[in-house]
């Protein structure tokens, strides 16, 4: 056979096959990304660390899922700031992770997007910072309000 009859058949199979699973099929695709992203050195850091599995899980998740946040925090960073550099980031790690993710899924899949994954985290980080720095001058503002206004003196003075 020929490689195009060949692809065309496997393409009206795959379709068939899909299409008569459809919940079966989005199920392993949500699992396989969730592993891609969440997942990933569990059975290495068990190994390694000579921690249990489920700690191995916990510390592993205690990393993946602020990165997973920041990540979604950095689009409206990179947004704001460069918005061609945004789509490129965001469609570009969107595409490689939900081409990869499914029944063959495996977090090593990540890796080509790492980078860009990265700089989405470092907006992300970026804007909690920002976040965190104006939520602390307001309260030293509104602190430093009252002190003046009740004529209370500050500690030390």
């Amino acid at each position: 056979m020929f490689v195009p009859m060949r692809a065309a058949y496997s393409a009206r199979m795959g379709t068939n096959i899909i299409l008569n699973d459809l919940p079966g099929y989005l199920r392993t695709t949500v699992l396989g990304l969730a592993y891609i992203v969440f997942g990933g050195g569990v059975e290495a850091l068990s190994k390694v660390s000579n921690v249990s599995p489920f700690l191995a899980r916990c510390l592993v998740l205690l990393i993946t899922l602020p990165q997973a946040c920041l990540a979604l925090i950095g689009c409206w960073y990179w947004f704001g700031r460069e918005r061609n550099l945004c789509y490129l980031l965001v469609l570009t790690v969107v595409y490689f992770l939900l081409i990869s993710a499914g029944a063959e899924a495996y977090s090593r899949f990540r890796v080509p997007v790492m980078p860009m994954y990265a700089l989405l985290v470092g907006g992300g980080a970026a804007t909690t910072v920002q976040l965190i720095q104006r939520v602390w001058i307001s309260c030293m503002a509104r602190i430093a309000g009252n002190t003046q206004t009740t004529g209370l003196t500050q500690p030390g003075s």
